[in-house]
């Protein structure tokens, strides 16, 4: 027994050497940047963060409708780099328009589908491949999410696709809304919602991606309550429709977990200085002149990107937001198939009927009046 005790301790040191040769082969640059980056907290930390951005682009590439089917894109992403290419591009055709400030390395990105902004398939599709070839660029480091419809920012999800559905095309949509979070979510891009105008349910979802969000107020509102402001928030339930868990989720990590909840069942929709409170945004603008929050947002971008290493900036994100993508990322298909089966339900069927018929009375009302 102790020759065996005495050979296996022999051994102990050669069977360890294939191991402490692979720790001693690994690249010390990428830890000891993201050390440096991230110097408070440790090597556990350090393995978490590595693994997020090939696994959000394992997930790019893996976008399968149920069954199996591979989902399709509409845009071609090649497009969207030649066009970010140039400094300034804005066809009045465009989903979106696209400004790049070539000394500052931000770019402007404008909703542009009149009149609310409503994020069609096509829209969604967009953005996401928008962000995507922004990420490409290396010479462009932030984003700014930016509205061309007067008071509106976006009224959020296409209702059409969700009211008497095709059952091909729904899935389609929900894993593009779907792809959307992982791409803008998880940006290595400093991203600021610039909002002016009302922001209401998947709008609003749209402006908690984003990193940092401004808020449009009225002249004075910042201190006083006006009917002038703009609203924000998650209203689904009052269309007879729960969030969905990956989304709820964003926004009790928004604006904590209590205040999300009430949110949620209530279907509030915040004021300016309401949703400052909560922290559903970061600050408000006054409206001095129409360009006043694109420019407090442009501003506010430029300084953030000069002033912060951009690996920095990227890890430190990742690190708050990485287990939600992920949990995401892993149960996306289920989360797909389950949103699918209850869109379809009859009763969520006839609230979305009702729902719609007091959009259609309201506008007529307002056209007659």
């Amino acid at each position: 027994t102790i020759d065996r005790k005495q050979k296996n301790a022999q051994r102990r040191p050669n069977a360890r050497a294939p191991d402490q040769r692979r720790r001693q082969n690994i690249s010390t640059t990428t830890t000891a940047h993201i050390a440096r980056t991230l110097s408070h907290v440790n090597m556990a930390s350090i393995h978490f963060l590595r693994p997020l951005r090939k696994a959000t682009q394992a997930a790019t590439n893996r976008r399968l409708l149920p069954g199996g089917r591979p989902l399709h894109n509409t845009v071609a992403q090649g497009t969207l780099i030649r066009r970010l290419s140039n400094e300034s591009s804005s066809p009045s055709s465009s989903l979106v328009l696209i400004d790049k400030e070539t000394d500052s390395g931000i770019i402007t990105v404008t909703l542009n589908s009149p009149p609310v902004n409503t994020l069609s398939l096509e829209m969604l599709q967009t953005l996401s491949e928008t962000v995507k070839a922004a990420e490409s660029d290396d010479s462009i480091h932030g984003l700014v999410l930016h509205s061309a419809v007067p008071n509106i920012f976006s009224a959020g999800l296409d209702l059409k696709e969700f009211h008497k559905p095709d059952e091909n095309r729904l899935p389609l949509y929900w894993h593009a809304f779907q792809q959307l979070y992982i791409d803008l979510y998880g940006s290595r891009l400093a991203s600021v919602a610039s909002i002016r105008g009302h922001t209401i349910a998947g709008g609003c979802i749209l402006a908690m991606l984003c990193d940092y969000r401004m808020f449009a107020s009225p002249p004075q509102a910042t201190t006083t309550a006006t009917n002038g402001s703009y609203n924000i928030g998650l209203n689904e339930s009052r269309l007879g429709i729960v969030c969905a868990p990956w989304l709820a989720q964003l926004y009790i990590d928004t604006i904590g977990r209590r205040d999300a909840e009430l949110a949620l069942a209530r279907g509030t929709l915040f004021n300016a200085n309401d949703a400052l409170q909560v922290g559903l945004v970061d600050q408000l603008v006054e409206m001095t002149h129409d360009d006043a929050i694109l420019e407090a947002a442009q501003s506010y971008l430029r300084s953030w990107v000069a002033e912060i290493p951009s690996a920095a900036r990227a890890d430190s994100k990742l690190w708050f937001r990485k287990p939600r993508i992920d949990d995401l990322i892993r149960h996306r298909q289920s989360d797909a198939d389950d949103f699918c089966a209850f869109m379809t339900q009859e009763h969520v069927q006839n609230n979305l009927q009702v729902y719609i018929d007091s959009l259609a009375k309201s506008r007529q009302k307002k056209g007659s009046s």
